[in-house]
């Protein structure tokens, strides 16, 4: 890959393209999406709000206001949160140029990953009676919903991090926590390939990678009886796992 290529895979208010950091590029964001797409599944199931799927959230906050439900303000806290790990993450890349490189992406993913260990802390200092169904359903201002307020802040921060950490594969706009807008591309793209437009073969895979693995992801958290605590343990597992795999020379041309 020659210097002129590698730069136009490295913005520094956004971040590295996916093919600069990763040799799987295509593996390694399907993971992070299919992990992303599992917790909004749980979240949703305890809590009746996402921490990942802000665009969601963005319609619940209004249905949840009409109602005049607690829940109001808790996924108000989530989207503030995620938008405070997105500007975290646009803000560091902007002023310190190596957060745009192999070692700065590591960071913001194992800081991702922090930020979801650190919600055992916070369940380990709440009261032991304080499960799932009493904290969606609590009254405002009680402890047990400044207890979700908190739980799913940090959440909501993580997923914002992961999210801007990086968004784009190839020059394709993507996001590990953002599938609608790559469904309608992939969708897109699909048609015009079956009308006989011939697009980047590796493009295509790229696009289709990321609703498919959000909606496996989803099945997963769904369909399988996995507690909130063993998810994040795998989300946690799921990031390191990727962060291992961000190769520190970006000029080597990567795999798919």
């Amino acid at each position: 890959m020659t210097s002129d290529q590698s730069e136009t895979l490295v913005d520094r208010s956004t971040g590295p393209d996916a093919a600069a950091i990763f040799r799987y590029p295509v593996v390694m964001m399907g993971l992070l999406t299919g992990m992303a797409g599992a917790l909004d599944v749980v979240e949703y199931r305890d809590f009746g709000l996402f921490t990942a799927n802000q665009g969601g959230n963005l319609v619940l906050f209004w249905i949840r206001l009409q109602e005049g439900s607690s829940l109001t303000w808790v996924i108000a806290a989530s989207i503030l949160a995620a938008i405070v790990g997105i500007v975290l993450v646009v803000a560091l890349r902007m002023r310190v140029r190596w957060f745009t490189g192999a070692l700065g992406t590591r960071l913001t993913l194992l800081f991702s990953a922090g930020l979801l260990l650190s919600t055992f802390a916070v369940t380990a200092v709440a009261p032991s009676t304080a499960g799932s169904q009493t904290l969606s359903s609590a009254d405002a201002g009680s402890s047990e919903w400044w207890l979700m307020v908190r739980l799913v802040a940090i959440s909501a921060m993580a997923m914002g991090v992961l999210g801007a950490t990086i968004v784009s594969i190839r020059g394709v706009s993507i996001s590990a926590i953002a599938p609608t807008g790559t469904f309608v591309t992939s969708t897109r793209m699909a048609t015009a390939r079956l009308l006989g437009e011939h697009n980047s073969q590796s493009t295509f895979r790229s696009i289709v990678t990321i609703p498919v693995s959000w909606t496996l992801g989803a099945a997963i958290g769904a369909l399988v009886p996995i507690p909130r605590v063993a998810l994040v343990l795998c989300a946690v597992g799921v990031i390191l796992f990727v962060v291992l795999n961000v190769r520190a020379q970006t000029e080597a041309t990567p795999s798919g």
